[in-house]
């Protein structure tokens, strides 16, 4: 008897231990599938209406060409005045550069063109013979000097005495030996002129 009824109360136990697992197996299969929430949309009548479109703005008008030359030409801080507008336009803009800066010779250039214009005033000055004397007492040969007109002559001279052409820069020794020719020639020429008078003379 004592068997039959721990018997009993183990079947009992069991059977409720079945139960509840079974239930607990239907209650998630047994529910129904819930829809996915529906995202809520914004009313029409509350979105906010879009901006309208700015107006487009109108470039405005470019000058033309004679009217910006006509504006470069006014003095600057004078408005046009259309009464005198004839006048600026008739009379161009003078602009004051200040004085114009000359070339200023240095003094070689300087001696170099009072040089020419020495062997220029004895070639116009000096007798012809005189030239030609100081030329063949320098060994020239006398058939090269006998046609030489007086500046020939007395360029054959500066070449004989080894100075530099007219168109070379004179150091100090060219500017000495040039004025001993000058000062030759003048004293051939005087020497000519008095002979010519004392034969004038003596006739």
């Amino acid at each position: 008897m004592r068997r039959l009824l721990i018997v009993c109360l183990c079947l009992a136990t069991l059977g409720f231990v079945v139960l509840v697992l079974g239930r607990r197996r239907v209650q998630p299969s047994g529910r129904a599938a819930q829809p996915p929430p529906v995202p809520e949309t914004p009313h029409p009548e509350a979105a906010e209406p879009a901006p309208a479109p700015a107006a487009a703005v109108p470039d405005p008008p470019q000058p033309e060409a004679e009217e910006v030359a006509e504006i470069i030409d006014q003095p600057a801080g004078r408005a046009a005045d259309p009464d005198t507008e004839g006048e600026l336009l008739a009379f161009p803009l003078q602009h004051d550069d200040g004085p114009e800066l000359e070339d200023v010779p240095s003094p070689a250039e300087r001696k170099l063109e009072q040089l020419a214009e020495l062997r220029a005033q004895l070639a116009r000055s000096v007798d012809r013979r005189a030239l030609f004397g100081m030329a063949r007492d320098r060994g020239l040969p006398h058939h090269q000097i006998f046609f030489m007109t007086s500046d020939q002559l007395l360029d054959a001279i500066v070449s004989a005495e080894g100075l530099p052409p007219a168109d070379v820069l004179p150091s100090g020794y060219t500017e000495e030996r040039m004025s001993a020719i000058a000062a030759e020639a003048r004293l051939r020429h005087d020497e000519i002129v008095v002979a010519e008078a004392a034969e004038l003379d003596a006739g």
